[in-house]
């Protein structure tokens, strides 16, 4: 048993670790490439940041990359529950040259945050292993980017700097990047002082090579990029930031691995408002990829289910939503929606960390269901309803146990109160039991199926089917396995 278990884990290493591209780097290609660069440099903001009184528990960053600052989504945002902005992306050259987001210096949006409370960060990102090797092993390239990001902060009127460096040779993971910190705070606390620095770490540390610790000293807290666990590279379908199980690899199994001996208050656990579209062999979990076509922000995922009465499944070992259509082939698109969300913001809660950092503001596209759980979780001034999170859809989290002898419970989310049937088929499509049942109430809710003692041993497909306020039938299957 434990020589399958080593194996099922390498297998799963080869398959998250072999990404070629970081997610932030990838959405730039995806979102970022059709808008053209207009920076007044010489413009300076005049901006005094006023401390305000938050009730939030926790902190809670924002990314807001140029592509959503340039379509609006700075109007939509929820100043009252964000504590960070990082406005995304400053870059950085061979030599430590520092360059400005496209359109800068974005006024609004850091005169806006001031007089909110919420603080704005210049994130600086690179994904090119010989940019970063040179800045990190010179000197002068170090000081150059020191002054220079020295200027923009007080140009700018900025709160802080995100190091957000994402591609490293393994010798400059450890002593070389913790050098560079180390200058950076050196100058922070010489020179701007109360001015915040942090770096983005990766979730594993999948070499062995990374001296997070060194890297947490040196900062006041570290973004965790917990998500990118699938993707464009991925052969097989599967949630881009699973948060179980902790035997497995997924975000509880890394932070278990690496940041068990990290300052948890230190830690910001990143948040994603996005999925990951494939095209895919077959419409099962984990089916094997033909193509990856784009990443699906929050807001195109449920537009496609909005507009297609789509109901998605519920994957219960990632806690994630994913669903699948067919048209010329299978697809499939895995996300994170309030249900998955509100689980990483309890987790992060367990683990007393000092925040969170979402990627990225915008990809909710002014929908406000993710801004409502922000406020349910982390404001407690706000009135918690008697269910942590509205249901809104018809879903099936799958049968517990499974496969079971003598009896598995089926549990659902049921979005209003309703009859529901419950129908067992074989795998000839011959039905062998049909049963209904009235919930007085929505929410989650479960079954018991006991009435299989005397079915043989062998898989079988289960039906429940409800008819909602509008009179439309809803239906949702699963599969389940008989051991005797």
């Amino acid at each position: 048993m434990k020589s399958i278990l080593i194996l099922l884990i390498t297998a799963s290493i080869s398959i998250i670790s072999a990404q070629s591209k970081s997610i932030h780097f990838q959405h730039i290609q995806e979102f970022g490439k059709t808008f053209d660069s207009d920076i007044n440099a010489l413009t300076k903001v005049n901006s005094e940041f006023i401390p305000t009184e938050k009730n939030l528990t926790h902190q809670i960053m924002g990314y807001l990359p140029y592509w959503e600052y340039l379509d609006g989504s700075a109007s939509t945002l929820r100043y009252d529950l964000l504590t960070h902005i990082a406005a995304f992306a400053f870059t950085i050259d061979d030599t430590g040259n520092v360059g400005l987001p496209v359109s800068w210096p974005w006024t609004e949006v850091i005169t806006t945050s001031h007089a909110n409370g919420v603080k704005v960060l210049a994130s600086v990102f690179s994904n090119d292993v010989d940019v970063i090797n040179s800045v990190l092993n010179s000197n002068q390239h170090t000081q150059n980017f020191i002054l220079q990001i020295d200027q923009i902060i007080k140009n700018y009127s900025l709160d802080g700097l995100n190091v957000d460096l994402e591609e490293f040779k393994l010798s400059d993971r450890s002593a070389p990047i913790v050098n560079f910190m180390k200058a950076l705070r050196t100058h922070f606390d010489q020179n701007l002082p109360g001015k915040e620095l942090s770096f983005s770490t990766p979730i594993i540390d999948w070499d062995n090579a990374w001296d997070i610790q060194g890297i947490v000293d040196q900062c006041d807290y570290v973004n965790v990029l917990s998500y990118d666990f699938y993707g464009s590279w991925s052969s097989t379908t599967g949630a881009v930031a699973p948060l179980g199980p902790s035997n497995e690899i997924s975000i509880e199994w890394a932070i278990n691995r690496d940041y068990s001996n990290i300052d948890h208050s230190k830690i910001f656990l990143g948040i994603p408002y996005y999925g990951a579209h494939w095209t895919t062999e077959t419409n099962e979990a984990g089916s094997e990829v033909e193509n990856f076509l784009a990443s699906t922000r929050y807001h195109e995922a449920r537009t496609l289910i909005q507009e297609f009465s789509i109901v998605p499944f519920w994957d219960s070992k990632s806690q994630t939503p994913w669903f699948a259509w067919e048209d010329t082939s299978w697809n499939q698109i895995w996300y994170d929606d309030e249900e998955s969300l509100e689980l990483k913001y309890n987790y992060s809660r367990s683990k007393n960390f000092g925040g969170i950092a979402i990627w990225a503001l915008g990809y909710d596209k002014g929908k406000s269901e993710l801004w409502d759980l922000l406020a349910q979780k982390f404001d407690p001034a706000v009135s918690v309803q008697s269910e942590s999170v509205k249901i809104h859809s018809f879903r099936l989290l799958g049968n517990y146990p499974n496969p079971f002898n003598p009896s598995t419970t089926i549990q659902f989310d049921l979005p209003q109160a309703s009859e529901v049937s419950f129908e067992i088929y074989d795998l000839l499509g011959r039905r062998l039991f049909i049963e209904s049942k009235f919930y007085t109430s929505r929410g989650r809710q479960n079954y018991k199926i006991d009435q299989l003692w005397n079915f043989p041993s062998g898989n079988y497909f289960y039906v429940i089917r409800f008819i909602d306020d509008k009179g439309k039938s809803n239906s949702l299957k699963g599969k389940m396995t008989l051991l005797k």
